[in-house]
């Protein structure tokens, strides 16, 4: 007997009644519920869902519950150590997703947290990076864990393009423009190449002005491993210029430190937009507007980082060595680091050397073990 949409003396809304008997069994399982909805057409499709879950549950046995993606993120990130951007990206993504089902994020509600969490102007590799690639990382764990079935998410179409970098004549003239605040900054990212994120959560515990290194820890690293970034004689000078000594080494102009966060680079977008713009760094206007009133910013062509390539094409120049580059720089393979071999035109190392403050003829930096 197929179950009931009725409403019940004294009790308020829609309830589910009846008892359903599969076929070949004797006792049939009874139903009294209150509806999900008040809407008898709604009410009537969760019935019929009951009722066929009930039918199928007595043939083929019952389907394991679905874990929910707050358990399956929990999961993955006890199973080992993240760094402090995927951890980011999770929270994100949890926010959202909250406790979905894993059964149910499937392509439509990955679309859907594409266009929750990036902006619509999002370029490929960035829906990439923040949405696809962290949830397939979860997922993947679920599934090896045998909460789910491999994902199926396909991923926007990144273009190959070619690592671009500055001149040095043009990052001479950025660290000549920047705001006195944020000028060690860049000359930083111009002498070592460090990422974003190694760069905010770098403290002067850390850094030996003396011996001319700075060691970067393995929990603000990409890779997770510990690196010793040698300073060239620029960016001693310049952090040597900066009045505070403990806590963070690079901080606000309000004096504060940046996020404790790999992926805060928006944190350096008005003084890097600014430090740009002065120095004629192609980029272009970006307008929208808020409450009626338009805006828009100015948005260089290389953001911060994009320093690292610069700083990469640099070395290679330099040493023409890229095994030397892998290390120096943090990359896993020498295969990574292949693309920077002919970036630079020649006739630039004088200038690099001259930005970086080594001496005029061909100087070799011992890398620090």
């Amino acid at each position: 007997m197929p179950l009931k949409i009725e409403r019940r003396p004294g009790h308020p809304g829609l309830w589910i009644t009846g008892t359903v008997t599969p076929a070949g069994t004797k006792v049939g399982v009874r139903i009294r519920r209150r509806a999900g909805s008040d809407d008898p057409r709604i009410a009537r499709e969760e019935a019929s869902a009951i009722e066929t879950s009930i039918i199928r549950n007595a043939h083929l046995g019952e389907r394991p519950a679905s874990r929910g993606w707050g358990e399956a993120v929990a999961s993955y990130k006890a199973h080992e150590k993240r760094s402090l951007g995927t951890l980011a990206l999770l929270i994100k993504l949890t926010k959202h997703f909250r406790d979905t089902p894993l059964d149910r994020i499937d392509q439509d509600a990955v679309d859907e947290a594409r266009r929750a969490l990036c902006r619509p102007d999002a370029s490929p590799a960035t829906v990439a990076r923040n949405i696809i690639v962290p949830i397939r990382a979860v997922l993947n764990h679920a599934a090896w864990k045998g909460w789910g079935p491999e994902p199926r998410i396909k991923a926007p179409e990144i273009p190959e393009t070619s690592p671009t970098a500055l001149m040095p004549d043009t990052v001479a003239r950025m660290i000549a423009e920047a705001p006195d605040r944020f000028r060690p900054l860049v000359v930083w990212f111009a002498c070592t190449g460090a990422r974003v994120g190694e760069t905010l959560a770098l403290r002067w515990e850390q850094v030996d002005l003396a011996g001319g290194r700075a060691i970067l820890l393995p929990e603000t690293t990409k890779a997770g491993k510990r690196r010793v970034v040698t300073l060239f004689p620029a960016a001693v000078a310049a952090l040597a210029g900066l009045k505070h000594r403990k806590g963070h080494v690079f901080l606000r102009r309000d004096c504060e430190p940046y996020r404790d966060s790999e992926t805060g680079g928006g944190q350096l977008r008005t003084p890097w937009a600014t430090t740009c713009q002065r120095a004629g760094v192609p980029g272009r206007w970006q307008e929208w507007s808020v409450a009626g009133k338009p805006k828009r910013r100015w948005v260089p062509e290389v953001g911060p980082h994009g320093m690292r390539h610069t700083w990469a094409s640099y070395h290679h120049a330099i040493w023409r060595d890229l095994l030397k580059l892998r290390d120096d720089g943090g990359w896993a393979s020498v295969a990574q680091v292949e693309c920077y071999a002919h970036v630079i035109p020649s006739g630039q190392e004088a200038a690099i050397r001259r930005l970086w403050g080594l001496a005029p003829e061909r100087q070799e930096i011992l890398r620090i073990a």
